[in-house]
């Protein structure tokens, strides 16, 4: 395989824990271990609160490296995760200082990804890769606008100029990276080239067990957990309610979002119920572990039918007992690791899972057998990253990139 030098667009990296800045990082690193040269162009670490940590501030761009990783940093407007003015100047920021300091940066690479969430990261990458006169990939991660409309967005200029970006980097991409076979129907009717590498996890990290993690948990008292953001997406509000019935069960909220406040509100001081804000990623393995049970929730929209969770991969990668509220393509995987799965918004079928799952043995065993195995075969972090290589590798050597696109 030849080595590559890739840059990779992203506006989420490392310290930041979600999901998607875990995604570049976690791939990245797998990409420099086979021998590629790889900088990631991406902001100051912000993501949920809107804070950024003191040893960023006062910077414009800043040079790091992470595992082998080239990272420059550059600067943007830091908002919290709630408010579309406010996270749309972060979205606008970034776009334009990414493009500035790719520029000034970074030297030429031999591919330029560019990573949605959110859209405008997609500009940023395909004007550097005119500029730089190389192929681009937009990885679609999420689909928007559609994301947004389902979120409440309703200014109809907005989804309009929104979906004419995204139809136009359809267009304009050398290939487009897909994280569900959902998306696909959609992306034809634009994209020249689709290539599916699923989200994914790192298989040897869900092995580990920081001991620190076991502070959630109470002794004698079977504990469901909740790992991921607390966000619209969720719709986090009826499993408190179901929390708050099942007095016998603890349930523990870990992470952060635009939602916590509402429903930290929506629980009452129930004594059974526990929020415990963001963790050190380090601690995600031990808490899904020590739980009895983990809940994955999507919200009940047919727009989520086409979503695969990454929090859904790791807590079947993690041997747990999974209850899933999904439909869709989720479902159809969580069914496959052993999960039980209930119709999203179902509080009372909700209810009913846990109970079935907490207090019938099989379900343990059926769990630690089915949800590792899965993951490994299909959604190994590592396997997923040669595979992309290779997809970028091949396209590499067959666009001999001019200034027609």
């Amino acid at each position: 395989m030849r080595k590559l030098k890739i840059l990779f667009v992203s506006q989420y990296f490392p310290p930041e824990v979600a999901a998607p800045a875990v995604r570049v990082y976690e791939t990245s690193r797998e990409w420099v271990k086979l021998g590629h040269k790889v900088t990631v162009l991406c902001g100051f670490p912000h993501h949920p609160t809107g804070i950024v940590p003191k040893r960023y501030k006062d910077f414009l761009v800043k040079k790091e490296k992470w595992d082998g990783i080239d990272v420059v940093r550059t600067c943007l407007y830091p908002a919290p995760n709630k408010g579309f003015f406010r996270r749309s100047l972060t979205y606008l920021s970034f776009m334009f200082s990414a493009i500035i300091s790719g520029m000034v940066f970074v030297r030429k690479p031999d591919v330029v990804i560019a990573t949605s969430p959110q859209l405008l990261v997609g500009v940023a990458g395909w004007v550097l890769a005119k500029l730089k006169r190389c192929p681009f990939v937009f990885e679609v991660r999420d689909l928007w606008p559609e994301t947004l409309q389902v979120l409440g967005l309703r200014n109809p200029i907005a989804l309009s100029l929104l979906k004419q970006v995204a139809q136009l980097l359809y267009k304009k991409s050398d290939m487009v990276v897909c994280a569900s076979p959902a998306f696909i129907p959609l992306l034809k009717k634009w994209a020249r080239r689709i290539e599916l590498v699923e989200n994914g996890v790192d298989t040897s990290f869900l092995l580990s067990d920081a001991p620190e993690s076991s502070v959630f948990f109470r002794q004698q008292r079977k504990t469901v957990s909740y790992v991921g953001t607390l966000g619209m997406c969720q719709d986090l509000g009826y499993v408190v309610d179901v929390a708050k019935d099942l007095k016998d069960l603890d349930f523990i909220f870990v992470g952060d979002g635009a939602e916590k406040t509402k429903l930290i509100q929506l629980a009452e001081n129930a004594d059974n119920i526990s929020f415990v804000g963001q963790v050190e990623r380090s601690l995600v393995p031990g808490i899904l572990k020590r739980s009895d049970a983990v809940i994955v929730v999507l919200k009940n929209n047919p727009f989520f039918e086409t979503v695969i969770p990454t929090k859904l991969i790791e807590a079947l990668g993690s041997g747990s007992i999974v209850v899933a509220a999904c439909s869709g393509v989720a479902a159809d995987i969580a069914k496959e690791g052993g999960a039980l799965v209930v119709p999203p918004g179902d509080s009372a079928a909700l209810k009913q899972a846990l109970k079935t799952a907490l207090f019938h043995s099989e379900f343990r065993l059926t769990a630690q057998m089915m949800g590792p195995a899965l993951i490994h075969s299909r959604f190994d972090r590592k396997q997923l990253a040669y595979k992309y290589a290779k997809l970028l590798g091949e396209l590499v050597r067959a666009n001999r990139y001019t200034d027609s696109r």
